[in-house]
């Protein structure tokens, strides 16, 4: 009797010790993300006040489709590396034929993104850019490579399920932004350019940092296991084609997720104005803060649980989700009563037309970043596709509002050449933004469902427990 009841409080010790680890990373992933984000929001209230709307809505045109370029180029690598490589390293076997615990998968990636976001870039400038900003065509390539680089070695540095370099990533770019801008203020005034220029020279200086210890990573890997890549055989060795089709199915995920994060920027960029784009960027950049926590929490768990095939994965996606939801519905409804004060107080009142847009961007944020933090779940699992299919699923409601646009293309038009309406709060905004709140709202509900089809579990708690939340509560008195 002694033997089993040791081991069941070695277990228990051990899944102590292992939240406990949990708990620590996620408080300093959360407070990297919180410090970045308010840099990151002083960032952009000194960059609007001191260009105005139309000047910062070529800026956020700018960077806006250099994103959309940088999350199109990805092709899904990064990921389909982390799951491999964390999924080879828990088979306790290696090989150096298995090339996504390499130093020739990073490579050869890194190859594809850029050629990948060439490809796009060109295409881009030719058919959609707007002719207000073809002549910054220089800087926004740079922007667009450096970010594309970027982007793929953020989501490869979650192969460090302690996320510190990712922290470290993160936070510096928020702070070099400001330090650039600072000394150019210095000597001149803000413009487009000097703005598009502290963010090549951040994510420039953010990737060097990302891109050392991963490959330094890689290095120590090879050195450590030579004697165990002659125990592999062929049944435990990773293949380019496993890596494809998990790379595919999370590169649809990615490419869905793009288009309807910049499907409403890009109808509006149509039938608005530059001044109508810049308000509207302040609205959805605000409304993302909210974010936050659950967008932090994700990235932990897919790069803790990724490939491990852990059960503690889904008691963990669980909790966290019991935990902030409801709170986080209740923070949206005081800040939505605030939102008509604060715009204006915080940007100035040229912004405030910004107001309606954010209370139901902000909404959106909160569906959006939870139904994130529960498809991790699938994710982990190696299962994609169902986070795919409930991607594609969740276009109807944007679909809907295009369609709808399209048919009354003449009407919206002869609305913003108005010069009684020529606002931001038109019909065709309020369109846009109820859309994305629907097709948000739509992927929570489908998540939720694939629990119950696809995993054959309960649904997770919108409220939280007591008891955990007075386990956080200690925890975090403890700590401080």
């Amino acid at each position: 009797m002694q033997e089993p009841t040791r081991a069941i409080k070695i277990s228990q010790l051990t899944a102590h010790a292992n939240d406990s680890i949990m708990i620590k990373v996620v408080l300093q992933s959360v407070g990297t993300s919180l410090s970045a984000v308010f840099l990151g929001f002083l960032y952009s209230v000194l960059i609007a006040r001191m260009l105005g709307p139309e000047a910062r809505g070529i800026v956020a045109t700018l960077v806006m489709f250099a994103t959309l370029i940088a999350g199109l180029s990805q092709l899904g690598l990064a990921q389909g590396y982390v799951y491999h490589k964390r999924k080879f390293q828990a088979s306790g076997k290696y090989s150096s034929e298995a090339i996504a615990s390499g130093k020739a998968l990073i490579i050869k990636s890194i190859c594809l993104v850029l050629v990948a976001s060439s490809v796009l870039g060109a295409t881009t400038f030719y058919w959609f850019m707007p002719n207000e900003i073809t002549h910054y065509l220089v800087c926004w390539t740079l922007l667009t490579f450096i970010m594309s680089l970027h982007l793929y070695l953020q989501n490869s540095s979650h192969i460090d399920a302690s996320l510190s370099h990712y922290n470290i990533g993160r936070l510096a770019i928020p702070i070099i932004n400001i330090s650039v801008i600072a000394i150019i203020v210095l000597y001149q005034g803000v413009s487009v350019v000097s703005v598009i220029v502290a963010s090549i020279i951040a994510y420039t200086v953010a990737s060097l940092l990302l891109a050392k210890p991963l490959f330094k990573t890689e290095n120590k890997h090879t050195a450590n296991t030579h004697e165990q890549n002659k125990l592999a055989n062929n049944n435990t060795m990773l293949t380019l084609a496993s890596i494809r089709r998990y790379s595919a199915s999370i590169y649809g995920t990615s490419v869905t997720g793009v288009l309807i994060q910049s499907a409403d920027k890009i109808v509006l960029l149509i039938v608005g104005t530059m001044t109508d784009f810049g308000i509207y960027a302040v609205a959805y950049g605000l409304s993302r803060l909210v974010g936050i926590i659950p967008d932090t929490i994700s990235t932990y768990l897919f790069a803790a649980f990724a490939g491990t095939g852990e059960k503690r994965a889904a008691s963990h996606t669980n909790k966290v989700f019991s935990l902030l939801f409801m709170p986080l519905i209740v923070l949206g409804a005081c800040i939505s009563i605030l939102a008509p004060t604060l715009i204006p107080a915080i940007f100035g009142h040229s912004y405030s037309l910004a107001v309606i847009p954010f209370i139901f961007l902000l909404f959106e944020c909160i569906f959006s970043s939870m139904s994130w933090l529960l498809a991790q779940r699938f994710n982990a699992e190696g299962r994609p596709g169902l986070v795919l299919i409930r991607q594609l699923v969740s276009l109807i409601p944007l679909l809907a509002a295009l369609i709808i646009m399209t048919l009354g293309v003449d009407s919206f038009n002869a609305i913003f050449d108005s010069t009684t309406a020529n606002s931001i709060i038109q019909s065709p905004l309020y369109l846009l933004c109820i859309a994305m709140l629907a097709s948000a709202l739509l992927r929570l509900l489908i998540t939720l469902a694939m629990y119950h089809w696809a995993l054959g579990e309960k649904l997770p708690r919108m409220l939280p427990e007591i008891r955990d939340m007075i386990t956080l509560k200690h925890y975090v008195l403890n700590r401080t």
